[in-house]
């Protein structure tokens, strides 16, 4: 697993930080799309929530902001001392071949004793806490409710995401976006979040990479997180995140990823959400039908929020939805029906014996 800064020059971070610039522009317009879709009552129901619950304190956010500009100077440094004491070949690495579930150098999952969630008529309360890769096109979340609720018979789920509900200030969103489940962790009030709010699951998304987090980081993240779960009786599912690049170099891969969410997932005997091994299916099957937002970077588009919220629903309640008809914007009806296809075949290929 990568741990220092990535190759490249040290104004490419400059670069970076428009892109991410650019893309909060475009999750506005995603927004715009997608929430015609939204219910009044639904609109009153989250306001309701957002003025009862207010996670991130003023202090804290002067905390976070600070956080996050230490960050990037520490890794502006780490960037020019990679530049000064590099070979100067420019080369870059590529993302390399595609690769299978099925595939030797994928370490396999663990056997995790995990039941499923039964679907039932009481709302399953589901808690995401992760950054913008769960976040981005109005959220993993509501998709996953949206779409449980089109089913055939329709499934309730009540979701919501740690970032929304502690209402951040406009910069702090930003920082939260980007953010480890280290820094998440610190959020004034998050175990009361995770305590008081009666959840049946909480999903642990996380950023492997050297601009967010390092697999011991990751591991010692979930280990704190999962024992709050617990003790408030919910379950842990570990969302195994895509591989991504910035600039094409790639900043982690597939079997980087996997091997750091299976190893504590057999630790503590957690679920896993193979997002990432169905994000490679869909490279296999269907190289034309891109899954990204902008390049090959962190975030989704509407086609790779729908497959995770099909990934995650299919790892809760171990079976796939029954003809749902909820698609996300600039989706087909045979294009939701592969992803789906794909995400039940995922967790199966990826389940362990």
């Amino acid at each position: 697993m990568p741990n220092g800064a990535f190759a490249g020059s040290a104004n490419r971070w400059g670069f970076l930080m428009r892109d991410v610039k650019a893309q909060l522009a475009s999750y506005q317009d995603h927004l715009d799309s997608v929430y015609p879709a939204v219910t009044p009552e639904e609109v009153r129901e989250v306001d309701r929530q957002r003025r009862q619950v207010t996670v991130v304190s003023l202090p804290l956010r002067r905390r976070l902001i600070a956080f996050a500009l230490a960050f990037a100077a520490i890794v502006g440094l780490g960037i020019l001392g990679i530049v000064l004491g590099g070979d100067g070949s420019g080369d870059t690495v590529g993302r390399g071949p595609t690769i299978s579930i099925a595939d030797p150098t994928v370490p396999p999952s663990p056997t995790v004793t995990s039941t499923p969630v039964e679907p039932a008529a009481e709302p399953v309360r589901v808690l995401f806490v992760g950054n913008s890769i769960s976040m981005w096109n109005d959220g993993v979340d509501n998709a996953l409710r949206r779409l449980a609720a089109s089913a055939d018979p329709p499934h309730t789920i009540e979701a919501d995401s740690l970032i929304r509900l502690s209402e951040p200030s406009h910069s702090l969103y930003e920082v939260l976006l980007a953010s480890s489940l280290e820094v998440l962790w610190s959020v004034e009030g998050v175990q009361e979040v995770i305590a008081d709010g009666d959840w049946d699951v909480v999903v642990l998304q996380e950023e492997l990479g050297p601009r967010s987090a390092s697999v011991e980081s990751f591991h010692e993240s979930v280990r704190k997180f999962d024992t709050e779960i617990r003790a408030a009786g919910a379950r842990t599912v570990l969302f195994m995140h895509h591989p991504f690049e910035a600039f094409g170099v790639e900043l982690n891969s597939i079997e980087e990823i996997a091997r750091a969410h299976w190893e504590i997932a057999g630790e503590l005997d957690l679920e896993v959400a193979p997002v990432g091994l169905a994000w490679e299916l869909v490279a296999a099957e269907r190289p034309d039908l891109d899954l990204y937002d902008v390049g090959r970077g962190p975030n989704p588009n509407f086609h790779g929020t729908y497959l995770a919220a099909n990934v995650i629903y299919n790892t809760i309640f171990g079976e796939a939805l029954d003809s749902p008809t909820y698609l996300l914007p600039d989706m087909t009806d045979e294009e939701g029906a592969f992803l789906r296809d794909i995400a039940r075949q995922a967790v199966q290929e990826s389940a362990g014996p």
